[in-house]
């Protein structure tokens, strides 16, 4: 028990201890703060109140506080730690705090009334850019239409007519030749009466004009191929005739 009550002591004498020591310094921010405002330097007394008003959390600092804020013209923090104080002050000291903070208050109004308008915004001139150089396009020149000529014209005609005046006559050269199959005998010896001639015959000169037919045809279209590829060999490049194995061809870049 002894122990115990020796424990409390000293510690009891310790935080007092402590607390003392506390309060001296926050005593001594204090003064030198009552001093800094006594000559106007009223941002250093501010930075002193404000230490000593946390070390002491005494509410009577902050009305110092306030007034350092109201002689640096900054009236807004200044009613803030005006309102900060009347809730922590004795109740009979509201009523003082209250005519303070409507002073203060009224004050800032004037001050928002009586303020200039803000410089207007001068915009700078928009410097125009020079357009990017870019080069002109080249100009190609139109190439003239692929053209035909009366000439490659009258030729594929006659190719067409030949082509068709062939086919026709193969088809009748063919049914001749059907017709005499159909008489004359298939055994060791072909045998044909007399009365298959007339289908032989028929036979042999269809065929004959069938490919006469056939190769006009084909003579004319590639004669008309040639002439008109002559006509527009403006439009080709180096457009020759060369020899090939059975015949001639066409050689160029088109």
């Amino acid at each position: 028990m002894t122990g115990t009550l020796m424990l409390w002591v000293l510690l009891g004498g310790s935080a007092s201890a402590q607390s003392t020591n506390t309060d001296t310094k926050a005593k001594e921010w204090f003064l030198n703060g009552q001093h800094l405002y006594q000559e106007g330097r009223y941002r250093d007394a501010l930075v002193a109140f404000e230490a000593a008003f946390r070390m002491s959390s005494r509410p009577n600092v902050l009305k110092s506080i306030a007034y350092c804020y109201e002689n640096l013209g900054e009236t807004g923090n200044a009613i803030d730690v005006l309102y900060r104080y009347r809730g922590l002050a004795e109740e009979v000291k509201i009523p003082e705090i209250d005519r303070h903070i409507r002073r203060l208050e009224a004050r800032l109004e004037e001050d928002r009334a009586v303020a200039p308008p803000p410089p207007p915004v001068v915009k700078e001139p928009v410097k125009e850019s020079k357009p990017a150089y870019r080069p002109a396009p080249r100009q190609i020149a139109p190439r003239s239409g692929w053209s035909m000529g009366t000439g490659p014209v009258v030729l594929y005609s006659v190719a067409g007519a030949a082509a068709i005046n062939g086919a026709v006559f193969a088809i009748q050269a063919n049914g001749a030749r059907q017709s005499a199959a159909e008489l004359c005998s298939q055994d060791d010896a072909v045998y044909c009466p007399r009365t298959a001639a007339q289908h032989i015959n028929n036979d042999w000169l269809y065929s004959v004009v069938a490919d006469v037919s056939f190769g006009v045809a084909g003579t004319a279209a590639v004669g008309a191929t040639l002439w008109m590829l002559m006509h527009n060999r403006r439009q080709t490049a180096a457009l020759t005739v060369v020899p090939l194995g059975n015949g001639l061809g066409l050689a160029g870049r088109f």
